[in-house]
This record gives structure tokens, C-alpha cells and sequence, in this order.
């Protein structure tokens, strides 16, 4: 459970050899590449996650009407939303960190409920946060969306 290289180091500390060590980490709040003018994903704010709630379609059904462009976001009922990291880990919800929130989003597409064009992504939803918030709150992330997508 432990992603941080501690195991590959005490190996080499004890003698191993490596050709080519690296560490790879994945992200959870990146925005897929879109168009011909991007060439990776882009890294987002982890502000703009703890402000909204992730989910996916809990119907794999719907998943997959959504990856066909069938089905919309906005079309699938309350009910028919796993917000996965709330129903995981209820005291923390989507303020868990990074890696807990990597592994719980690959997961769900792994097993077929990721959307966008791929499978590979999961949704962002403000709305609960806009009602509280109200529209700064709307701003602030627009703004930090922005710059995201400048910096790609």
C-alpha cells in the first residue's frame, strides 16, 4: 500500500542493481488530453477536488452509454451516482490524499465505471459546493481551472 520507493531504496542500499530507476505517480485530478493541441495530461489544483465531489455511474450501463457520448452527466439520477471516495472513506470523503484518491479512480475504471471517450476519467461535480458557496466559490475555481489549462 506504501507508493513511495522505500522498498526499491533499501534494496540498493543493500547492494541491488538498477538499470533504469524511476517513480511514477499518477495523479487524480488531471485533465485528459483534449485536442490536437495538447500532448499530456494537465495536473489540476487538488483545491478544485476538495471543493467538488468525484463519482461515477454506478450502472455500468450507463458508463458505457456515457464513454459512447449516449448518455450525459446531468441525465444520471442521485441514486444512480457512486460517490466512491464518501461511501470508502466517510470521515475524510474526497479530502482523502492524492495516492487514496489515484488508486480509488483507477480502480473504478479498471472495473468499467471511468467515463469520458476512454473510461479513463471519473466526475468532478461543484454543484453541492456552489449551493454552499455560492458563486466566489464559482469564480475561484474557474480561475484556478484557467491557469491550469494555460500551463498545457
Amino acid at each position: 500500500m506504501g507508493s513511495n520507493v522505500s522498498a526499491a531504496w533499501m534494496s540498493y542500499k543493500r547492494g541491488a542493481f538498477f538499470a533504469n530507476p524511476c517513480y511514477v505517480q499518477i495523479h487524480p485530478t488531471c485533465i485528459p488530453v483534449h485536442g490536437e493541441n495538447q500532448s499530456k495530461l494537465t495536473l489540476m489544483s487538488e483545491s478544485l477536488r476538495n471543493d467538488g465531489r468525484i463519482w461515477v455511474p454506478k450502472n455500468l450501463e450507463d458508463a458505457k452509454k456515457i464513454q459512447k457520448g449516449e448518455l450525459k452527466a446531468a441525465e444520471i439520477s442521485e441514486e444512480n451516482r457512486d460517490y466512491y471516495l464518501e461511501r470508502r472513506y466517510p470521515a475524510f470523503g474526497n479530502l482523502v490524499p492524492r495516492d487514496v484518491a489515484s488508486r480509488a479512480a483507477k480502480e473504478r475504471c479498471d472495473e468499467g465505471h471511468g467515463v469520458g471517450n476512454t473510461g479513463l476519467a471519473v466526475f468532478l461535480d461543484f454543484k453541492d459546493a456552489i449551493q454552499k458557496q455560492g458563486k466566489k466559490l464559482l469564480k475561484k475555481n474557474m480561475e484556478i481551472f484557467s491557469r491550469c489549462m494555460k500551463k498545457s
